[in-house]
C-alpha cells in the first residue's frame, strides 16, 4: 500500500520533506494532449481507455518557494517503483512532468482500475456491467437517460451486460471514449457527450458503450 502523502493528492498533494506538508489547489486553463488532438483539462481529469487503462491528468498549483520539483518527481517515482515491484508488473507510470508559472502538470498512466485503486486507495471501477456485477457491485441505483432524462430501472441496467460503466466517488472530470448513455445524479455531462464532471464526494455511475 502506498503512503498517504501521495495517495491523498486529489485534495492535498502532500509530500514529506523534513516533516513539512504542502496543500495543493486545483488550477484551470491548462492544455494536455489526449490521443491525436488537444483537449482542455482545467481540473484533474481521468481519461478512460478502450482496453481498460486509465490516464490521469493532474493540473495543480505548486509551492515553488517551499518545494523542489525534482524532489517531488523523485518522490513520486520512488513510490511508483515500490508499488510496481509489489504488483510484479508496470501497473503505474509517471510522465510529462512539467512546471510553469508555479503550475505542476503531469500524467499518471494506470493499466487498470485495480492499479488506480491500489496506488491511490481511492475507490474506482471501470469495466463492463457484467463484470461489475461479478465483482460484487450493487447496481440498484437510479440512472437517467442523458437525452430524455427518463429514469432507467435497475433491471434494465443489469440487462445492459456488455455496456461499460464507471463508478467514481471523487470530484474529478471523467472522459469516456464513447458517448455517455446513462448517468446518475451528482454529475453533469459536457457538450461533447463524453466528459462527465463529478460533483462533490457522491458516488456517480456513468454508463457508455
Amino acid at each position: 500500500m502506498m503512503n498517504d502523502s501521495f495517495s491523498s493528492r486529489k485534495r492535498e498533494v502532500i509530500q514529506r520533506i523534513s516533516a513539512c506538508f504542502f496543500c495543493v489547489l486545483l488550477l484551470g486553463g491548462t492544455i494536455f494532449s489526449v490521443g491525436c488532438g488537444k483537449q482542455q483539462m482545467g481540473e484533474n481529469t481521468l481519461v478512460l481507455g478502450k482496453d481498460g487503462n486509465i490516464d490521469e491528468y493532474l493540473v495543480e498549483e505548486f509551492p515553488i518557494d517551499l518545494y523542489d520539483i525534482d524532489e517531488w518527481e523523485n518522490d513520486c517515482k520512488v513510490q511508483i517503483e515500490a508499488y510496481n515491484n509489489e504488483a510484479k508488473k508496470e501497473a503505474v507510470t509517471l510522465s510529462d512532468v512539467g512546471l510553469m508559472d508555479s503550475v505542476l502538470r503531469c500524467t499518471l498512466h494506470y493499466e487498470s482500475d485495480d492499479a488506480y485503486f491500489g496506488f491511490n486507495r481511492i475507490p474506482l471501477y471501470y469495466g463492463t456491467i457484467s463484470d461489475a456485477v461479478t465483482a460484487g457491485y450493487s447496481l440498484l441505483v437510479p440512472v437517467n437517460d442523458v437525452k430524455s432524462n427518463a429514469p432507467v430501472t435497475s433491471e434494465e441496467l443489469l440487462n445492459m451486460k456488455n455496456k461499460h460503466i464507471c463508478i467514481c466517488s471523487e470530484p474529478v472530470n471523467v472522459v469516456t471514449y464513447k458517448k455517455v448513455k446513462y448517468l446518475s445524479e451528482g454529475a453533469s455531462l459536457g457538450e461533447d457527450g463524453k466528459t462527465v464532471t463529478v460533483e462533490g464526494d457522491k458516488t456517480v455511475y456513468i454508463v457508455f458503450e
